[in-house]
């Protein structure tokens, strides 16, 4: 069993033997262990194991479970949304955005 410590990288992927792995967004900019385990490769905060992976095949294959993948994308869609919902109101009055009478 080989473990070491790492960051969790801004797109919630954590690099094990030049093959990124990801974990929940939650996690991101966080110190994880990775362990590996025989086939599998392991994510641990704290206590909290937070992915289990199958092992990479090959060097640099990147490693996703689908729902860890919905937790990264799906903020993003909610905060393209609300982008897309204030652009189609059009310019704001900057009076009545600072409360100026």
């Amino acid at each position: 069993m080989e473990e070491e410590l790492r960051k969790v990288a801004r797109d919630a992927y954590v690099t094990w033997e030049s093959s990124p792995y990801l974990v929940p967004w939650r996690f991101v900019g966080a110190q994880v262990w990775v362990v590996e385990r025989g086939a599998e490769v392991e994510v641990r905060h704290g206590a909290e194991r937070i992915a289990v992976h199958s092992r990479a095949m090959r060097r640099h294959q990147v490693v996703t479970r689908s729902e860890h993948h919905f937790a990264v994308v799906a903020p993003l869609c909610l905060l393209a949304k609300s982008a897309r919902k204030a652009a189609n109101r059009g310019p704001q009055n900057p009076s009545r955005v600072l409360g100026w009478s």
